[in-house]
């Protein structure tokens, strides 16, 4: 019998500390969070480098880069490229180097990016870095180069 309450006890005090596993409500009004039908929704404009030179592709040793693409958004650029070991075997990785070009010939910026430590015999991998600025509507060619 003793042990009996001691387990009672037990059994109250967990449902008592967790709640009966009832979740908790949220504080906020569900009015707030509403988007009206006739308010204007904000859309972040997006500026894409349409710059053929910039985006074509390119050969690195047995990397492939492919559908490179460069835009601009909220305060940021995006540097994307399909990354293609069209060897027969595993390639392993250093960090890349990436220089973005500007009309003058003067270098925009360089940027590093990762691929991880390998890509397979075949393999691809997304590239993908970004910086703080608009670099997408002012590259005209963008090369890349294995980092150190």
């Amino acid at each position: 019998m003793n042990s009996l309450k001691k387990l009672l006890g037990v059994l109250l005090a967990v449902v008592l500390v967790t709640g009966c596993g009832c979740s908790k409500k949220s504080t906020t009004n569900p009015k707030e969070n509403d988007v009206k039908e006739d308010e204007p929704k904000v859309v972040a404009e997006v500026k894409e480098s349409t710059n053929d030179e910039a985006l074509k592709d390119q050969v690195l040793g047995v990397l492939t880069f492919t559908d490179t693409k460069l835009y601009y958004t909220e305060g940021f650029s995006y540097l994307q490229a399909l990354v293609t070991n069209t060897s027969n075997e595993e390639v392993a990785l250093n960090d890349l180097r990436i220089h973005v070009w500007g009309e003058d010939g003067t270098e925009l910026v360089e940027l590093t990016g990762s691929l991880g430590s390998s890509i397979e015999a075949g393999g691809q991998r997304i590239l993908s870095t970004s910086y703080g600025s608009d670099i997408a509507t002012r590259a005209v060619n963008i090369t890349y180069e294995f980092g150190y």
